[in-house]
């Protein structure tokens, strides 16, 4: 790669011996867009975490990843973080640092069940969580803090259904998709909706 000025976006779509040394070069980098399956939690881990302080968007649809590493904290200028169709099963305590995130799409390959740390009601300009299945046990007490947010799906609700409370909290909130709503929350739910 060949740049005259500083480079702001980088996609990458393939893979490519010189990305390393490319890597190297772009520090102003604030948007990495991967469409490629070479990029491993290796990678993520050492090179771009390391080097990318200054991301504001940083999408992994379809990339190989199993797990997010703790250090993804270190990222705080970050708005947008997106995991979609990737094989991560948690994220880490550490997504609470990232006081600017707006939008966070974990919507995963397998429709296995995402754990949220309770750190993430930390957010406070989140505005939509995205997810196939998202546990709210962390979060059943807290979540009513994410004053800012707009849309969230899917959160399974817990089986004493407290988050359904907390839900009634989040003034903003505008789409909603809930998962394991029983009869019994059925008063509860109507009382957080009003």
């Amino acid at each position: 790669m060949e740049s005259s000025g500083a480079i702001r976006r980088l996609t990458i779509a393939t893979s490519s011996n010189g990305l390393s040394e490319s890597m190297e070069e772009s520090q102003h980098v604030q948007s990495i867009l991967i469409f490629m399956n070479e990029v491993s939690s290796e990678d993520f881990t050492s090179r771009w975490l390391a080097k990318y302080r200054r991301l504001k968007e940083l999408d992994f649809e379809f990339a190989p990843l199993n797990y997010v590493p703790e250090n993804l904290g270190s990222l705080i200028h970050l708005k947008y973080l997106s995991f979609r169709n990737t094989s991560i099963t948690s994220l880490p305590e550490s997504i609470g640092k990232l006081q600017n995130l707006e939008t966070l799409n974990v919507r995963v390959r397998t429709y296995m069940e995402i754990e949220v740390p309770k750190e993430i009601t930390k957010l406070r300009k989140l505005r939509c969580l995205l997810g196939n299945r998202m546990s709210a046990i962390a979060v059943k007490e807290s979540l009513g803090s994410m004053a800012s947010l707009e849309k969230m799906y899917i959160l399974i609700v817990d089986p004493d259904g407290v988050v359904i409370r907390e839900i009634g909290k989040l003034k903003q909130l505008r789409n909603l998709r809930l998962s394991n709503v029983m009869g019994h929350h059925s008063d509860t739910f109507s009382s957080s909706i009003n």
